[in-house]
């Protein structure tokens, strides 16, 4: 989350949020509001809720995963707790980015966006495994690895894919050859 609207959390709900000034021994809520900006209003709103029923209870941990929000408090009310699951419940309906209807992807890191929000986040991820792809390509000056059609790359644990060519191991072993999808009679 952002600084602005992490200090407006942390102004608007000071005894909430008090964990958030304490170390990383003492708490998780130390490393803040582990969630995008599209969430803030969810956030904001349980947090006017949960001060109205329990002015004692205190936020331990405020995070993302699997594509909903986690939120995490001390001992509290049961009405609390049911204000907390139906926030989280809500999540997966909210963009994590924009707060627009969103809806958790079914494969790859889970996550809840919007088409606009997802298409672009989508776009950020190839580019970023583009230039991770580029620097290998930069640091192999004997090996070719230009095989390829240059359709697709695919980072895996064994090393980083092309397509019709081969799997450079990230750490300087041996290259192994395989086969291009377009090569196979059926799609896997």
């Amino acid at each position: 989350m952002n600084k602005k609207n992490t200090n407006k959390l942390l102004k608007d709900f000071p005894d909430l949020y008090k964990q958030y000034y304490l170390s990383p021994q003492e708490t998780c809520m130390y490393w803040g509001f582990d969630i995008s900006d599209g969430w803030f209003n969810l956030i904001y709103e349980l947090s006017k809720k949960i001060t109205k029923l329990d002015s004692k209870c205190e936020a331990e941990q405020v995070k993302e995963k699997f594509g909903q929000l986690r939120y995490y408090t001390g001992p509290t009310t049961e009405e609390v707790f049911k204000l907390i699951s139906t926030a989280e419940n809500k999540s997966y309906k909210i963009c994590e980015h924009c707060g627009r209807p969103g809806k958790p992807n079914s494969d790859g890191w889970i996550k809840t966006l919007c088409k606009k929000c997802r298409k672009k986040d989508n776009k950020t991820r190839h580019v970023k495994l583009k230039a991770k792809v580029n620097e290998i390509k930069k640091k192999m000056k004997d090996e070719q690895i230009n095989k390829g059609c240059g359709k697709w790359v695919r980072e895996t644990k064994e090393g980083i894919n092309l397509c019709c060519g081969d799997t450079y191991k990230t750490e300087k072993q041996k290259t192994k050859d395989i086969k291009c999808p377009s090569d196979r009679k059926s799609v896997v």
